[in-house]
């Protein structure tokens, strides 16, 4: 065999060995949270019942489904057992050595009155919030037995968010990534409706992105306070129930700015 077609195979070789890492199903991996065994147990069948409806959330019955939207149908959340990741640049380091890792998804339990209980949940993204913002989005929501039957909250909101993140990673139909992004946006929209004062900065940041994603803008208010700090803050005053001085306070955060500076 000439030295030329033996250092082709080589290349051949080499190109096999380091291809496309993100092959696989995507996924979301699960470590225990800190607190009641029980309680965690009931957080993991709710993520569990949002995965099962995502396909009939995402298509709503639609006919044709997008090219690729069968990858929807092999998304999982993996349970990884005990949390060994300290902090989130472990949790970083951990999804870069997992391929088809698209979040790792820690918490803490704590309990409420009856049935209920609040569970912060952190995830941590193979990819940054665009426009400088971190990787990590913490969240707190309120689980209960209604809970099995909702699904337009924020787990399902950061769910949809990974998985349009990793369909373009992937490269795959922009039919099915805006199918994604118009759910998650329809949630946003919810979530900021239901919201007592302007969203977190971390969800704030994800809706512009969402929003870019989809070609429009961020909605503005028309409160007088929008009017003057819109460019920082979309919609920070939803109604005349939030105060000029509150949208001020929120205009004049830098990591607010940071956050929705392309909004």
């Amino acid at each position: 065999m000439s030295r030329a077609l033996t250092f082709l195979f080589i290349l051949a070789g080499i190109a096999t060995a380091t291809g496309p890492a993100r092959l696989g199903a995507a996924e979301i991996a699960l470590f225990d949270y800190r607190g009641d065994r029980t309680q965690f147990d009931i957080l993991r069948g709710v993520l569990d019942q949002r995965v099962a409806n995502l396909a009939a959330q995402v298509f709503d019955g639609t006919a044709p489904m997008p090219a690729d939207g069968s990858h929807l149908s092999s998304f999982k959340i993996t349970a990884y057992g005990a949390d060994t990741l300290a902090n989130p640049n472990q949790a970083i380091r951990w999804i870069d050595n997992h391929g088809d890792i698209v979040s790792v998804l820690q918490g803490t339990i704590f309990p409420g009155s009856g049935p209920e209980f609040t569970a912060f949940s952190r995830f941590t993204l193979a990819g940054e919030i665009p426009n400088g913002n971190p990787q990590v989005v913490t969240i707190e929501a309120l689980i209960g037995p209604q809970e099995f039957a909702n699904n337009r909250d924020s787990h399902t909101l950061m769910i949809l968010y990974c998985l349009a993140k990793d369909a373009k990673r992937r490269g795959l139909s922009p039919d099915y990534i805006s199918a994604l992004l118009k759910t998650a946006k329809g949630l946003l929209d919810d979530i900021a409706r239901r919201s007592n004062g302007p969203m977190a900065p971390a969800l704030q940041a994800i809706q512009a992105d969402v929003v870019s994603g989809l070609g429009t803008r961020a909605p503005r208010c028309e409160t007088p306070c929008v009017r003057l700090y819109s460019r920082f803050l979309p919609c920070c005053c939803p109604g005349a129930a939030h105060g000029a001085s509150l949208c001020a306070s929120w205009s004049a955060s830098s990591r607010v700015r940071a956050a929705l500076a392309t909004a």
